[in-house]
């Protein structure tokens, strides 16, 4: 998002103008996290240690597809 003041007038109005270049990086950078959380769980050992931790993972995948 980018902002600029119009300094004409008063009182001075603020412009924000969303940034489709910004959004598009943003939306890359977490569907590649979103795999590599798929990559974590499958390399994530079944013990009971360990499942507290899958079972978070997989409850982040499963809302990142909603």
């Amino acid at each position: 998002m980018t902002h600029v003041t119009e300094r004409a007038g008063s009182p001075q109005t603020l412009v924000c103008t969303k940034d489709r270049r910004t959004f598009s990086a943003r939306m890359k950078e977490y569907q590649s996290e979103v795999a590599a959380m798929r990559k974590l769980v499958k390399l994530t050992p079944q013990t009971a240690v360990a499942g507290g931790f899958r079972k978070r993972i997989e409850a982040a995948i499963k809302a990142s597809t909603i």
